[in-house]
Order: C-alpha cells, then sequence, then structure tokens
C-alpha cells in the first residue's frame, strides 16, 4: 500500500525548506571558492558525502543495488550528464552572483519541455510558448545586457563564462530528468541516485587530477574552508535524502514547483551574506524568470496529474 500523502500545505513547507538549504548549499560553495576551494574538488566533496549517505540509507532499507543490464547505459549516461550538470552549477557559482548563476539553472524546466518535444512528446502550448519568451527576456535583464555592453572585456568573458557554464548545466540536467523519466523509471530511486552520484564523484575526482578545470585537487587548507566544505555538502545532501524518504508523500506532481524557491532564496541570501546586490533592472528580469519558470512548472505538474 502507498504511504498516506501529507497535506499540500505542509508538502510545499517541507518542498520549501528543500529548496532553501539547496540555496544555503551554493551560498556556502561561493564562500568556499572565494576561499580558493576549487570547483572539481567542491563536487567531490560534496558527492562523497551524497554516496555515503545514500549507501548507508541501502543498508538500513535492505535495498540492494542492482542496476539490470539493460539499463546500464542509460545510469551511465546519467551520471555523466549529471556531472556536467554538478560542474557547470559550481563554474557558474564561482564567477558570477549565485542568484544570477541558479536563475540560468532553474531554466531547466524550459529545456526539459524542448527535450521532451523533440523527442516525440507534446509539443509546447502556445502558453508555455510564451512563458519561455518571459523567461529569456528576464535573463537577459538579469544579465544587465546594456552595462555589460560598457565593461571590460574581462567583466564580460567572466559573465559570460558563468551563464554559460549554468545554461549548459540546465541542459544536461534536463535530458538527464527525461532520462529518468522515460529510461530507467522502474529502477529505484535511491539506486538510480546512488550510481549516479559515485559516476559524479569518480569524473570529478579525474577532472581535478587532470587539471583540466582548475587546479590540482587538493584537500581544504583551513578550518574556515573545511567549514564551508561541510556546509555545502550537507545542505545538499540532507535535503536530497529528505526527497528519497518523503518523496511518495508529498505529491511531488502537484507539489514539485515549490522546489523553485531556490533561485528566489538564492538572490535574497547572496543580498544578505555575500553582499552581491543586484541592479533594478536585474531584480526586474530576475523576476520574470522565477514567475515563468514557475507557471511553467505549475502547468507541467496540472498535466501530470491529470
Amino acid at each position: 500500500m502507498s504511504p498516506p500523502l501529507l497535506s499540500r500545505p505542509l508538502s510545499i513547507l517541507i518542498l520549501s525548506l528543500v529548496g532553501f538549504s539547496f540555496a544555503l548549499g551554493h551560498i556556502a560553495a561561493r564562500l568556499a571558492f572565494d576561499q580558493g576551494l576549487g570547483v572539481t574538488a567542491a563536487v567531490v566533496f560534496r558527492s562523497g558525502f551524497v554516496v555515503l549517505v545514500l549507501g548507508l540509507y541501502l543498508l538500513l532499507k535492505r535495498l540492494r543495488p542492482i542496476v539490470p543490464g539493460a539499463l546500464l547505459g542509460w545510469q551511465l549516461g546519467l551520471g555523466l550528464l549529471l556531472t556536467v550538470q554538478s560542474v557547470g552549477v559550481y563554474m557558474a557559482v564561482a564567477t558570477i552572483p549565485v542568484g544570477i548563476a541558479l536563475l540560468f539553472m532553474h531554466t531547466f524546466a524550459i529545456f526539459l519541455a524542448l527535450i521532451t518535444w523533440a523527442l516525440g512528446g507534446p509539443a509546447p502550448s502556445r502558453r508555455s510558448i510564451l512563458l519561455m519568451l518571459l523567461c529569456l527576456f528576464g535573463l537577459f535583464l538579469s544579465l544587465d545586457v546594456p552595462a555589460l555592453l560598457t565593461a571590460g572585456t574581462a567583466d564580460r568573458s567572466t559573465w559570460f563564462m558563468g551563464a554559460g557554464s549554468a545554461l549548459t548545466a540546465a541542459l544536461a540536467f534536463a535530458y538527464g530528468l527525461w532520462i529518468t523519466d522515460h529510461k530507467i523509471p522502474a529502477l529505484a530511486g535511491a539506486v538510480r541516485s546512488f550510481y549516479s552520484t559515485l559516476v559524479i564523484m569518480t569524473c570529478a575526482y579525474g577532472l581535478g587530477q587532470l587539471e583540466l578545470l582548475d587546479a590540482h585537487l587538493s584537500w581544504p587548507s583551513t578550518p574556515a574552508l573545511w567549514l564551508y566544505v561541510f556546509l555545502l555538502s550537507a545542505f545538499y545532501g540532507l535535503p536530497f535524502i529528505t526527497l528519497f524518504v518523503l518523496a511518495p508523500r508529498l505529491n511531488m506532481a502537484q507539489n514539485a514547483p515549490a522546489l523553485h524557491i531556490e533561485p528566489v532564496a538564492s538572490l535574497a541570501l547572496a543580498w544578505v551574506l555575500l553582499g552581491q546586490r543586484l541592479s533594478p533592472i536585474q531584480i526586474i528580469g530576475g523576476l520574470c524568470v522565477i514567475a515563468g519558470i514557475m507557471l511553467i512548472a505549475m502547468q507541467r505538474s496540472q498535466q501530470t496529474s491529470r
């Protein structure tokens, strides 16, 4: 028998707290990057923490971490896509304001709709297309393009690299969601995520050893850096596990849009904790993106629940 669903207000509160925790994790990551931690090192520590917790969860639940042979390729592909997503997000967080990075990352809702359509699913409705255009307009404003055009070449390169990394992460995550929904839905979520995170950790470690993205992977050198590494791992890993434990009771098809509080919380937390103040045009752009993404997600949830 399926476990009883929690009330909708409680479900939305839990999912909002999960999104808020993810935002705190990205703030901690930016603090760690500012202290000298490399992007690949952050991914290795975070994914290592999640692998450990998920392994304990599988052990306690007595779940056999077995992937059928026919699904191995898709499972590996999912892990590689999520590696791109993890590295891309942290590259964006390390280079541009955290809130802007998360705004670009959450465009995965748009990419998911387009990928689903391209791979044989329903075409986006006229309303969805208008909402996508609203998001694109908001992203244009959030970059404050007029100011960028008058900025130095180095500043423009930094912004374009950060925004490009976040969009790449969003595209990879969207395709990963499509694979999860269409190719390996029968695989237990904890098993799927355990192996995906294991692939992420392994690939990030390899990238760090080869020095392909940043300096050679090394241990944190100060107590403060260790604290930030612990926080970025805990604020991601613990809510991640919470979703696994409570997902059957949260009616995700209806309430998942609450997770999109993450970019809102990131904008506010980065302003308060990091001093990353945005211009009025960037704030307006952020509101446009958030509104568009929330409405797209709500529309998709309504279609799924029918």
